[in-house]
């Protein structure tokens, strides 16, 4: 039986392919495309602040786990944020409903990246 060789040139592809792969899987990166912009929704309950089923410490934390394009959507009514920062980074869209935000720490609110505001106002410093 005769056994076929693979040139040199065809192992250095495959090599490159697997790399590729293994890279891929474990930075998960699974195409070179963007993802499509997402609607999230936060909600508070039982001392903490949620996306779906998973549970964030604070509103920022929750809002950071948006991506540019994203549009993040407050159910917070009724609901008082007290004594916490907000730094925004990415190009988001943020609207929904919040009663009262007294944002007492140093920081405030932060805004690094290119953000709508839509059904959201703001008074004397405070988001109300």
């Amino acid at each position: 039986m005769r056994q076929k060789r693979c040139s040199a040139a065809k192992l250095v592809l495959i090599g490159i392919f697997a790399v590729a792969w293994i890279i891929g899987g474990v930075f998960g990166v699974s195409s070179l495309a963007s993802a499509a912009p997402q609607t999230i929704m936060i909600d508070f309950h039982d001392s903490a602040y949620y996306i779906g089923e998973v549970p964030y410490e604070n509103l920022n934390d929750a809002i950071a786990t948006a991506a540019d394009g994203d549009t993040v959507k407050l159910n917070l009514e009724d609901h008082v944020v007290q004594n916490q920062s907000i730094k925004i980074t990415q190009d988001i869209t943020l609207s929904g409903t919040l009663t009262t935000a007294v944002l007492e720490d140093e920081d405030g609110i932060v805004i690094e990246g290119n953000v709508t505001f839509s059904g959201l106002t703001f008074r004397s410093g405070h988001l109300i």
